[in-house]
């Protein structure tokens, strides 16, 4: 039920802007994503594992960038026990069965100063349109060499019955907000 945005999260890469050409990063493996979403109307905050990611900078065309990344849901929860179990339920995200969220970047533009992301996310067995908002914390536009480490601010949010995560749906909100802060870091080769 708060799952994907994170991913989105992944989505977040792309944003630099250019510097060189394109190069890899990543979001450290085990990195905890946080979402938020509601319960009667009170919002809780809960936790996405990232299991891999995969962030294909070009600088100078950021429009040639590639974003994906991986969630592990059965590692993941939704801020407290109770929460945690419905989350990761049957009728949420129903870890048992499909463990892995995943987002892939179809479209990346830069807009108005922040990187506008469009992509593909699959959440437990379907697969639908989401788009994520990045802003850069600092400009790496006039960089000659690709940064080690890329911090950015994703800002997402979905509909859970978009992807049939939606149990519990007369307590719990439709929708999942991802807004937190990333770190990305070049990859070694």
């Amino acid at each position: 039920m708060f799952y994907t945005s994170r991913l989105l999260l992944g989505f977040l890469i792309c944003f630099a802007s250019n510097a060189h050409s394109a190069s890899d990063y990543e979001i450290a493996p085990g990195t905890l994503l946080d979402f938020t979403y509601k319960i009667a109307g009170i919002s809780f905050q809960g936790k996405f594992f990232v299991a891999q990611s995969k962030f294909s900078i070009d600088f100078k065309r950021p429009e040639n960038s590639v974003f994906s990344v991986e969630l592990d849901t059965k590692k993941s929860s939704a801020g407290f026990y109770l929460a945690t179990q419905a989350m990761l339920g049957s009728s949420v995200l129903d870890s048992q069965k499909y463990p892995i969220i995943k987002f892939f970047s179809t479209d990346i533009n830069l807009k108005d100063g922040q990187f506008q992301i469009h992509g593909r996310a699959t959440i437990k067995g379907i697969t639908d349109h989401i788009e994520i908002f990045v802003y850069l914390k600092e400009d790496i536009t006039k960089s000659t060499h690709s940064p080690q480490e890329i911090q950015f601010l994703i800002d997402a949010a979905f509909s859970r019955k978009l992807f049939k995560a939606n149990g519990y749906e007369t307590i719990v909100g439709d929708r999942i907000e991802l807004k937190d802060d990333v770190l990305l870091i070049i990859k070694k080769n």
